[in-house]
């Protein structure tokens, strides 16, 4: 699937590492229902992935290899409320905030 310059609506949305060089991500559908996807642009290293909830704790690790471009994250386990995905790539990292909120939002 190709890049899409569709916005994604984040609330929040914080990097660092290098400047002028940050990991170019969306995440959609934001609020989510049950599922979460992360689609990337040109990405040539593999990502770690990780959802964080409000107090920083990790609820779900994931690996990316590096040709990957599209993943989805089953959201079913947790509930209703704020959490974060934070994407590493190298020493990039990303931190977009997500509603996870059963009875609305897109379905995927």
């Amino acid at each position: 699937m190709a890049w899409s310059n569709i916005p994604d609506n984040n609330v929040q949305s914080t990097s660092s590492g290098y400047m002028g060089q940050e990991i170019e991500f969306r995440v959609f559908p934001n609020p989510a229902k049950h599922n979460l996807i992360l689609e990337f642009k040109d990405r040539n290293e593999k990502a770690f992935i990780n959802l964080l909830n409000l107090d920083g704790n990790v609820l779900h690790e994931r690996i990316i290899p590096k040709m990957e471009q599209r993943v989805k994250i089953n959201l079913s386990d947790y509930q209703d409320g704020i959490y974060f995905i934070q994407v590493r790539i190298g020493e990039k990292i990303h931190t977009k905030k997500i509603i996870l909120s059963k009875g609305f939002g897109a379905t995927l």
